[in-house]
């Protein structure tokens, strides 16, 4: 078997099938959020594999972070990334 990524692992993307994720792994943005608190951060984005993590600009205020929870896979990569 070839090595995987964890999300990779965490889709079921092995041994030639594909298993749904589950329909209740989705990220969310909590609090701790650094664009939530004016900060220019998009490390969410950048480390997800699905693209599920977009960002909604604002006037006069740094883009805000949306999930497509149709793309989220719930692998987690993002909150590992996420300072």
């Amino acid at each position: 078997m070839n090595s995987l990524t964890r999300a990779e692992f965490l889709r079921g993307t092995w041994e030639g099938r594909l298993i749904p994720p589950s329909s209740t792994a989705y990220a969310s943005i909590r609090y701790g959020c650094l664009a939530r608190k004016g900060v220019y951060c998009h490390t969410c984005a950048e480390s997800c594999d699905p693209d599920a993590i977009g960002f909604q600009p604002i006037e006069g205020s740094v883009p805000q972070p949306q999930i497509d929870n149709e793309r989220c896979t719930g692998c987690g990569d993002c909150l590992v990334s996420c300072p």
